[in-house]
């Protein structure tokens, strides 16, 4: 073969759910092309590379043995030898003469291309004792990165068991029982935590896997000769650039099959670390075994109709298409499609189902599907009860039901075709209701002479789009693609305008096509489980219903913190801030729920009506009574798990200008609190306290209504009965207490806790968007945000938001990844009792919460 020969070869390689496949003849055959394949992937990235040098991972075993022979004698692909780098992927614990040596058994492939060994080639010294010779190969690692950036080509197999590398079933126990349990290499305290509630043995492990940020560790195995091993991790496996598996029998394919069809309805890295490999993109796989080794793997995907495909659905006599606009961004793909496919399994949507994608990105439909499919798979672990194939079934049987089209917002003649293409694809399902009706009817009646209802075509048009594309989009649409034979809804995503006038400018232009019966306004914090219990929480319990007045309410704190930057989102953030971005929905959508009077009804109006009165009450909020921030680099930032490379990097230590969308004068504020005022006669005078931000020292949204002190006490070292929501990260509510302790005069804090995860733990809670789907589809409106509610709420923060742009007031600076500007607590404690032992000691915050203080924000 010369490389003519095999560049025909790569022509007729084929890629199946983000896997290459090249498919052999036989083992000679298998040992020539991936020579050719692997020689030829060198030589590409020698000339793209800025140094031209190449890293390249080796396995051991008896595979890859001849595939190196070959690479070494391959001619007419030239390459610089002198600038390649190997490491051993895994190494038996052995001496480097022995017969089990993986070194030893292919250092024949340096000698043969002429390798500098000592310059060149980097392996464990297997002559130290285990613990030196991990952390020993562990620095030589991070110094190979260090000086070269990145690892271009890891070469594996896979063992009987599916294990990869020396990374064996039960990957991450494995790992921390041999290197971190008893520090025995490693510190212990870093998965500690995660060792101890157990996620080191869940099947979706990404936080385990970021957490293992070492580069090499020690394993071991009962089912090979060599019990101990030593070996380069998952992440850097990785976060290689190419992987390329080598498997040259029938055997060997039919575990690369199994293991597909598990994964593909269960994400699984612990079993099965390959998976995390393909999930990272740019893996191939060279096959020997099976003529069409590929259309055997199509049986795993392929989307065919099958009996338990119909019982995912209620039964209607009715079509439902959902059509996505913006289905290639984050939204959609992990929090629309994924809610989609809940309702569809739950059997809460139209048998006769139709969702279609709609997005500018030039891509075929597979390409799409493999970008969401990821979070759909973790969907399923809510099916515990269901086995792989029916698993499969379910994600093949709502795949048949997705579409992809490719069209631009802005043109009328997009949409005119969209709507040739729509129609034929309703049309397609049309005519299987139909066929299905009168099959269904000709069981019941002696004649096929009898009439039936025409099918209802409704529609859901789902705008995950920027809000400047809104009217574009729905105006095409209209003159298009109008439904004349059922509903059309219209979901909107926030923000919806930028201040009172842009509010009203865009609503009136979105009204002139849909009328607001039409319009749903997502906000999907009234979505959460928790939250759309408010309502109940409050009406229902008289002990709260009577005290929620400013007779016995000192004040009320609403927080929302993040520990994310917005690095990466500083195009869409930096024009709105926090206070558009959080405030002035999620935050004051909590607070119209804890503070509104009880409604005439529980219908969709009578709450909205109760909702528009309370921020009716609320004044426009002042600039004296605001504080605002904007985070920048930390320099005494300690360095975790958020810090390790594969981290997003709005996660990371950073500033707010190193967004490199973000101009560097900018002032728009990261936080902000603030002081409102209801001023409705239940409230009037109670302050409440607005507190959020991003890059923050906690993830979580809570709800702290403080009573007074008894009977006017002022002593500030009692701490204030509290009622308390947390919403996230965990759902809680407790109340606060001051006891006497027995045996002693003196007062201590205890709670009453109803632990909403702890004691409903098997109770299977609706993501929001699912239940915002679910409402929207069934015509109940009471969560989603109503025009008249946004008029209220832009006119509460406009004049702040016009003040602040107007006097360009700068930002107050505060470290990343801190509680916020040190000026906040002097604030906030005008209004708010911290309580002085509460705030200073330590030993008695811990007594505060049944969890720990970690979870919940007191600052």
């Amino acid at each position: 073969m010369n490389e003519h020969i095999f560049s025909q070869s790569l022509k007729e390689m084929s890629t199946l759910h983000n896997v290459q496949y090249l498919q052999t003849k036989d083992v000679s055959d298998f040992n020539i092309k991936a020579a050719y394949y692997i020689r030829k992937m060198i030589q590409e990235k020698q000339s793209v590379n800025e140094d031209g040098y190449v890293v390249i991972g080796l396995s051991g075993g008896k595979t890859p043995i001849e595939v190196y022979r070959k690479i070494a004698q391959i001619k007419d692909v030239p390459i610089n030898k002198e600038k390649l780098i190997f490491f051993i992927i895994d190494e038996r614990y052995k001496s480097d003469t022995h017969a089990h040596s993986n070194y030893h058994n292919i250092n024949f492939f340096f000698k043969d291309l002429g390798i500098n060994e000592k310059e060149q080639v980097i392996r464990p010294d297997t002559n130290k004792n285990i613990v030196d010779c991990v952390i020993d190969y562990n620095e030589k690692i991070k110094l190979l990165l260090k000086k070269h950036k990145k690892i271009d080509i890891v070469i594996l197999g896979m063992g009987n068991d599916f294990h990869i590398a020396s990374l064996f079933p039960n990957v991450f126990y494995n790992i921390y029982i041999n290197n971190y349990q008893n520090n025995y290499i490693y510190n212990e305290n870093i998965l500690k935590d995660v060792y101890e509630d157990n996620s080191i043995n869940n099947t979706c492990s990404d936080k385990v896997i970021h957490m293992m940020k070492e580069y090499v560790y020690f394993t071991t195995t009962n089912q090979f000769d060599v019990r101990k091993r030593i070996t380069v991790s998952l992440n850097m496996l990785g976060n290689a650039s190419n992987k390329i598996f080598l498997l040259n029998t029938q055997e060997k394919l039919d575990l690369w099959k199994k293991m597909l069809l598990n994964s593909y309805v269960e994400i699984n890295y612990s079993s099965y670390p390959a998976v995390y490999l393909i999930d990272t993109n740019n893996t191939s796989v060279v096959t020997c075994g099976y003529n069409n080794y590929v259309k055997m793997l199509e049986e795993i995907y392929i989307t065919k109709q099958s009996d338990f495909n119909d019982l995912c659905c209620i039964n209607k006599k009715e079509l439902l298409t959902i059509i996505v606009f913006g289905c290639s961004g984050d939204l959609a793909k992990k929090k629309i499609y994924p809610a989609l496919f809940k309702l569809f399994c739950n059997k809460l949507l139209p048998k006769y189902l139709l969702i279609i994608g709609f997005a500018r990105t030039s891509q075929t439909f597979e390409c799409f599907f493999d970008n969401i499919v990821i979070y759909l798979k973790k969907c399923l672990n809510y099916y515990e009860d269901l086995s792989v194939h029916q698993k499969r079934d379910l994600l093949n049987a709502f795949k048949r039901r997705c579409k992809y089209y490719i069209g631009n917002y802005a043109s009328s003649d997009s949409f005119e075709k969209f709507n040739i293409y729509l129609n034929e694809q309703e049309k397609e399902i049309l005519s299987d209701l139909v066929n299905d009706e009168e099959e269904e009817n000709s069981k019941i009646y002696d004649t096929k002479e009898y009439n039936h209802c025409a099918a209802v075509t409704n529609r859901i048009l789902y705008l995950s789009l920027p809000p400047h594309v809104f009217v574009n989009t729905l105006s095409n649409y209209k003159k298009n693609c109008t439904n004349k034979n059922g509903f059309e809804k219209i979901i909107l995503e926030k923000p919806f305008g930028k201040d009172q006038d842009s509010f009203q400018i865009l609503s009136k232009k979105i009204l002139e096509h849909y009328n607001e019966e039409s319009i749903y306004r997502i906000d999907h914090y009234l979505g959460k489980d928790m939250v759309s219990g408010l309502l109940k929480l409050k009406f229902s319990n008289m002990f709260l219903l009577s005290l929620m007045n400013r007779h016995f309410i000192k004040c009320i704190k609403v927080t929302l913190k993040e520990t994310k930057g917005v690095y990466g989102r500083g195009q869409y953030f930096d024009p709105y801030g926090i206070i558009r971005d959080v405030m002035q929905n999620h935050m004051l959508q909590l607070l119209t729920l804890i503070t509104m009077d009880y409604p005439t009804g529980l219908n969709d109006e009578a709450i909205q009506n109760e909702k528009i009165k309370i921020l009716r009450c609320i004044p426009s909020i002042k600039l004296k009574d605001t504080i605002v921030g904007q985070y920048v680099k930390s320099e005494n930032y300690e360095k975790n798990d958020l810090n390790d490379d594969n981290c997003d990097e709005s996660q990371k230590n950073h500033s707010y200008h190193d967004d490199p969308h973000i101009d560097k004068n900018s002032i728009t504020p990261t936080f902000c609190t603030c002081i409102l005022y209801i001023n409705s006669i239940n409230w009037y005078g109670v302050p409440i306290i607005f507190k959020t931000g991003k890059g923050l020292n906690r993830n979580i949204c809570e709800i702290r209504i403080q009573f007074h002190n008894i009977m006017g006490s002022s002593d500030d070292n009692m701490y204030n009965n509290e009622f308390v929501i947390v919403l996230q990260p965990i759902e809680l509510i407790y109340l606060k207490m001051l006891i006497k302790k027995p045996g002693s005069s003196e007062m201590e804090e205890k709670n009453l806790n109803l632990t909403l995860n702890e004691q409903n733990k098997n109770v299977k809670v609706a993501e929001a968007y699912e239940t915002l789907l679910l409402e929207c589809f069934k015509g109940c409106k009471k969560n989603f945000i109503s025009k008249e509610e946004l008029y209220e709420s832009w006119r509460i923060f406009t004049p702040l938001l016009n003040e602040l742009q107007e006097k360009q007031i700068k930002p107050l600076k505060y470290p990343f990844g801190s509680s916020g500007p040190a000026e906040v607590h002097s604030m906030v404690k005008k209004y708010y009792n911290y309580g002085s032992n509460y705030y200073n000691s330590p030993e008695f915050t811990k007594k505060a919460s049944f969890y720990d203080d970690a979870l919940l924000d007191i600052n």
